[in-house]
């Protein structure tokens, strides 16, 4: 069974990714489709498939935990590791310079997009951990400043991210009502307020207690 397609953002291929473990990639012309060209099979089902912004690479999230990276030849360029169980999707950023891939586990986790082949050492993402169940889906916004991820806890997180050097992230987290409404809040900023509380607490002990004889 066919899990996922997607078209390369110019138009000349589709790619699928199957419940066997196989990847598919067809180029497609005024004529039709050529003949498709097989990645090697992953070991389980392919959950996802995605192209890169530049139409020269895709990358397939799979049960075995691992997300690979291909170069439209067949090449692998890279396997992203570290998460702790099936990776259910995986994306290109709108620059084509990062990935995410979201995860069973619980976490989103960014990486530098491999432009050879390479093994990538796990100290090469960054994880956002939510802490709310499994991840079944998360993606880039179209200009590439934030994420949003959906947990399986009826719940949907929000990160902001500015990508210089290093990417960092701003944590918005989803809060629920009885209605199960979610409302974004600023994770950082209620740490800090919480801190601030704690420290006047401390402070107020502190001026409060008797002199030492």
């Amino acid at each position: 069974m066919v899990t996922d397609l997607a078209f390369s953002p110019d138009g000349r291929w589709l790619a699928s990714a199957s419940e066997d473990g196989s990847a598919a990639v067809v180029a497609l012309t005024d004529h039709g489709c050529a003949t498709p060209r097989y990645l090697e099979p992953q070991a389980g089902i392919l959950y996802s498939v995605a192209f890169a912004p530049d139409s020269q690479a895709l990358v397939t999230a799979s049960l075995d935990a691992k997300a690979q990276v291909w170069a439209l030849d067949g090449t692998l360029l890279a396997e992203l590791v570290g998460h702790k169980d099936r990776i259910y999707a995986a994306k290109f950023s709108p620059d084509g310079r990062w990935l995410l891939t979201a995860s069973r586990d619980g976490s989103v986790r960014i990486w530098m997009r491999p432009t050879a082949p390479s093994t990538l050492p796990e100290e090469s993402f960054l994880s956002l951990a939510g802490e709310l169940g499994g991840v079944a889906y998360a993606d880039f916004s179209p200009d590439g400043h934030s994420i949003g991820a959906a947990y399986w806890e009826n719940a949907t997180l929000l990160w902001r991210l500015w990508t210089e050097d290093t990417v960092r992230d701003r944590r918005l987290e989803a809060i629920w009502g009885r209605d199960r409404a979610r409302l974004a809040l600023i994770r950082e900023a209620e740490r800090f307020k919480n801190e601030n509380r704690l420290d006047r607490r401390e402070r107020d002990s502190e001026d409060a207690a008797p002199p030492v004889e």
